[in-house]
């Protein structure tokens, strides 16, 4: 079984979006210690006390980072409306603080200003680039279950967006795994009526005349539409085609079928076609 650091930070061993409820319980702690701090003071002293409560700052980012990550209503408008709404209060005040501080002898702070921009430019970027991306869901949820904001029991196989028949082309990345099999993994975005992002990953071993020998991999289909995915932890690959059987949440199938063109191994892309089926057909 492999040990994963955030493990030790939570009393249990979650497999739902493990990182991003890390951070959430961590920031937990850190405000239920800044709360309990208050009435310490008496010990503690003043000075130490009103240091201590920095860590609210501390508790914010990561209360956010656990709330855009974890979230399945993210990239809902209202969600993003209170996410930006409460950064931007909380960044603005700051900064103004820092370049007006309170009493007249107080000194302007434009390192720490410069400091709290780079970070909050840093934040906006990854959630541009990260929790409010469709693929999202592959990412936090590390394969296990979709996060969904609509129930999986509310999916049937009539509002399956099935079949799909389309061109496809994404990025490949080839990477040697400590077990010393080849991962080739490609991504790419699925255009047309039933947009969606679909992620394979094949494993294989290398041969003479450096080829690549596939021996198994995994392959995952989420529909932009449902805010749900399909997956699968085996796949076939015969002429060039990686075929599969994703299973969704509620326990609907269906069958995927890519058959890849060409890979560009030095501009790191590939195009190939895209067809996904139900599974009976």
């Amino acid at each position: 079984m492999k040990f994963h650091w955030y493990e030790v930070l939570i009393p249990f061993k979650s497999h739902y979006r493990p990182l991003w409820m890390a951070l959430g319980i961590v920031s937990l702690y850190l405000g239920m210690a800044v709360g309990l701090s208050t009435w310490l003071r008496p010990r503690i002293g003043y000075k130490v006390w009103r240091m201590f409560h920095y860590v609210n700052y501390l508790v914010f980012v990561l209360v956010t980072l656990h709330g855009l990550g974890t979230g399945s209503d993210t990239r809902t408008g209202w969600a993003m409306a209170d996410y930006a709404g409460s950064v931007a209060v909380v960044a603005g005040l700051t900064l103004w603080r820092l370049w007006q501080p309170a009493g007249g002898q107080a000194n302007r702070h434009p390192r720490t200003m410069l400091a709290v921009s780079g970070v909050l430019t840093a934040g906006v970027l990854w959630a541009v680039s990260g929790p409010l991306q469709p693929g999202w869901n592959r990412i936090a949820n590390n394969g296990h279950g979709s996060g969904a904001r609509i129930p999986a029991a509310y999916v049937s196989a009539s509002t399956l967006p099935v079949p799909v028949r389309t061109s496809v082309q994404g990025t490949f990345t080839e990477a040697q795994q400590q077990s010393g099999a080849i991962a080739l993994d490609l991504q790419a975005r699925v255009s047309g009526t039933e947009p969606g992002t679909i992620a394979v990953q094949l494993l294989g071993q290398a041969t003479y005349g450096n080829s690549i020998s596939i021996g198994g991999g995994k392959a995952l289909w989420e529909p932009d539409n449902l805010n749900n995915y399909f997956s699968s932890q085996h796949v076939t690959f015969h002429n060039d085609t990686v075929s599969a059987v994703l299973t969704g949440d509620a326990g609907h199938q269906v069958t995927l079928r890519m058959t890849i063109l060409s890979i560009d191994a030095v501009s790191g892309t590939f195009k190939g076609t895209l067809t996904i089926l139900p599974a009976n057909s």
